[in-house]
């Protein structure tokens, strides 16, 4: 790992191509008028590192005619964006300005038709994305932790990510979504969606891997799974104001791992039939409105095998824990000899992604937003059984 002032006036050959320093301690400003003899250079990475100084982003593009790829997230630059018309390479393909105090969504993306990877998480972007943005034929998006309060009629039909959690966005379920066949990843939790989730949401389940819809204010039913869930992983729909029943349609969702239904409105008996899923290890019914004595579905055999978590508190249930569900709580049980810390979910490792900040934190833990225990855990009315 590098570290000191870096002698970008040093780099003046028109042959370079490629420009990596990323992930290392490197500090200082740059000067970007120290670059106009790279008019070859296609590929910059100055991520996670410590510089200093602003970064005027029109400037930088224009200057460098051939990139195609820029990464500066966590760099300790400050980029800024006067939007005016500079030119842009068109074959533009990958930006990444994650925590570079941006403040407004960049008009010079208009100009980048091959653009096909954008991180602009945790910057300082408040208001609407402009309508423009949705015509970007985009495969990963990232507007993750920022201020944006509402977002274009888009048509990234070709997206497999899209990563829009802690903003300010108001409205119902975009419905463009369940156009999207290519999708692996989505997370719009933490923002202030609201109305009903269509029940098109139940066709999109066959391709996506995890779905955190959490923290919003969602109301209606959880829609039927239609078809094939066999790639979903995570179903997050915790903190909103959801009622009826589980609906058993998840029973085909054999790959979950982690079902948060917690803090909604949900009723019913408890749903013994979730039992069944061989890689389920995270369950959370707390805080509803759930009832009655829990019964093991008389239809399977070894139920839970795989479970770490289980939260049924703050409801009202009666009775006792069935001895059957302890007797098979074994994956708690190897977690507390192992004394590993365990993974339910990997998150946003995505396509080659230049370790989109670190492969997201090295495997955002599933459970990322509600921090899952190394332990056994069991948790029923106010307080932990173990």
């Amino acid at each position: 790992m590098f570290s000191g002032n870096v002698p970008f006036d040093s780099f003046t050959s028109p042959s370079l191509k490629y420009l990596y320093l990323d992930h290392n301690q490197l500090g200082g400003q740059i000067d970007v008028q120290t670059f106009p003899q790279l008019t070859n250079l296609t590929t910059l990475w100055l991520s996670n590192n410590n510089f200093s100084g602003e970064l005027e982003l029109d400037t930088l593009l224009s200057t460098l005619p051939n990139l195609e790829d820029l990464d500066l997230s966590y760099s300790g630059f400050s980029v800024t964006t006067k939007n005016t018309n500079h030119y842009v390479n068109p074959g533009f393909r990958d930006l990444q300005l994650a925590s570079c105090k941006l403040k407004v969504f960049p008009n010079s993306l208009r100009a980048m038709k091959q653009l096909f990877w954008l991180d602009l998480s945790s910057n300082e972007i408040h208001g609407q994305i402009p309508h423009w943005a949705g015509e970007i034929g985009l495969q990963y998006l990232n507007l993750s932790h920022n201020f944006i309060t509402g977002l274009p009629q888009f048509q990234w039909y070709g997206l497999s990510e899209l990563y829009l959690q802690s903003n300010l966005i108001e409205g119902p379920f975009p419905q463009s979504i369940c156009h999207m066949s290519n999708m692996r990843s989505l997370d719009m939790s933490n923002n202030r969606f609201g109305g009903l989730i269509p029940q098109c949401f139940g066709n999109i389940t066959s391709s996506l891997e995890m779905i955190d819809i959490g923290n919003n204010s969602f109301q209606g039913t959880i829609p039927d799974v239609y078809g094939d869930c066999g790639n979903l992983e995570g179903l997050i729909l915790n903190g909103n104001h959801l009622r009826g029943e589980v609906p058993s349609s998840l029973s085909k969702c054999q790959q979950l791992t982690v079902l948060d239904l917690g803090k909604n409105h949900l009723n019913g008996a408890f749903p013994g039939w979730l039992g069944a899923l061989p890689n389920l290890q995270a369950l959370v019914l707390k805080s509803n409105n759930f009832h009655g004595h829990i019964q093991p579905s008389a239809t399977v055999d070894s139920p839970f095998p795989s479970l770490r978590v289980l939260d049924l508190s703050h409801n009202r249930f009666v009775g006792q824990l069935p001895a059957k569900y302890f007797q098979n709580f074994n994956s708690m049980k190897n977690v507390v000899k192992s004394s590993t810390t365990p993974e339910y979910l990997s998150m946003g490792n995505g396509v080659g992604a230049h370790d989109l900040e670190e492969a997201k934190q090295e495997k955002k833990c599933l459970y990322g937003k509600m921090k899952l225990f190394s332990e056994r855990q069991v948790m029923v009315g106010g307080g932990w059984m173990f």
